[in-house]
């Protein structure tokens, strides 16, 4: 909308959204240049300097007696370190720049809080300079960074446990690997096996706990706590059933380490890497009554070092 805006008076601009890193990066590189016009989303060229002049020297020194670099906010976000950031992309290491923030009474941000409710003003061309309006932006961005840092706490509540899980059965899981204890090479790829497929049955048990768990609250019940004890019930079986399993797999194979014999029983890698997904539905639910930034989730996958492979033998 803005590239559109600027196109219709003629001003020529490169717009950026975070799709193509390395393309973009050579444009944020240069959006140092005399009259070069660079439309971005906050994410776009992050960790990119923008160089005066685009690194030419002499225009360099033409771009810094006009001002420098400038940085102009069309809205408001909702962490103020991002705010600060984006400020700061101007006046890098010393060069010359400046920065302002247009932000309307209809912002979403604004719209969302009601702010355009306490400060009544009609449409005017110029611009709106009330402290209250400061005052009340900088209180919204105090609230959801506050909220924001509950949120991580809660979810570190959910996660750290089932990484502690997972740091245990990836030491024994790599123990196997390295041979530190005695197995023949059937009964090593049969109990990896096991080991990989009932780990991924507990991610997904992992998720189906979490879907439901925040119900736990209307019982009296602490959520977090209650997830902790299933989770742990249920980690709890696992080296009994990899054992289960792993001897009436070596039973079936008759010691056999034939590919084909343990594909013809089951034991067949999948065919590609898997990946499991906890969905956030509790926060999404707190997020909605709280007003805050939409629902997000968060890859279990994360938390799995490049070691600990799901393919199968």
């Amino acid at each position: 909308m803005l590239a559109e805006a600027l196109a219709v008076i003629d001003v020529p601009c490169h717009v950026l959204n975070a799709k193509n890193d390395k393309k973009e990066a050579e444009i944020i590189a240069k959006a140092g240049e005399i009259g070069a016009v660079t439309v971005s989303t906050n994410m776009a060229g992050r960790g990119v300097d923008i160089r005066l002049g685009g690194g030419s020297p002499t225009q360099a020194e033409v771009v810094a007696k006009l001002g420098g670099l400038y940085v102009i906010g069309t809205h408001v976000n909702e962490s103020v370190r991002i705010d600060d950031q984006l400020r700061g992309r101007s006046g890098r290491q010393g060069d010359p720049g400046a920065s302002v923030f247009f932000v309307s009474l209809e912002d979403e941000l604004l719209l969302r809080f009601g702010i355009h409710k306490v400060i009544r003003a009609p449409r005017q061309d110029k611009a709106l300079e009330d402290p209250v309006l400061r005052s009340q932006i900088a209180h919204i961005q105090r609230v959801i960074m506050g909220q924001n840092f509950h949120i991580r706490q809660e979810l570190n509540g959910y996660s750290d446990m089932v990484e502690d899980q997972r740091r245990i059965l990836y030491e024994e899981r790599l123990g196997i690997l390295k041979g530190e204890k005695p197995m023949s090479p059937s009964e090593q790829r049969v109990r990896l096996f096991y080991m990989d497929e009932f780990w991924a049955d507990h991610l997904a048990y992992v998720s189906y706990i979490r879907e439901g768990i925040h119900l736990e609250g209307l019982a009296s019940r602490n959520p977090i706590d209650e997830f902790h004890v299933q989770i742990t019930q249920a980690y709890d079986q696992i080296p009994a059933n990899i054992n289960r399993e792993t001897a009436n797999m070596l039973e079936k194979l008759g010691g056999s380490n034939d590919p084909a014999k343990r594909e013809e029983f089951g034991l067949k890698s999948p065919a590609s890497t898997r990946t499991y997904i906890i969905n956030d539905q509790y926060i999404q639910n707190r997020r909605s009554s709280w007003s805050a930034v939409p629902v997000f989730a968060f890859w279990i996958r994360k938390m799995l070092s490049p070691l600990f492979s799901w393919s199968k033998f």
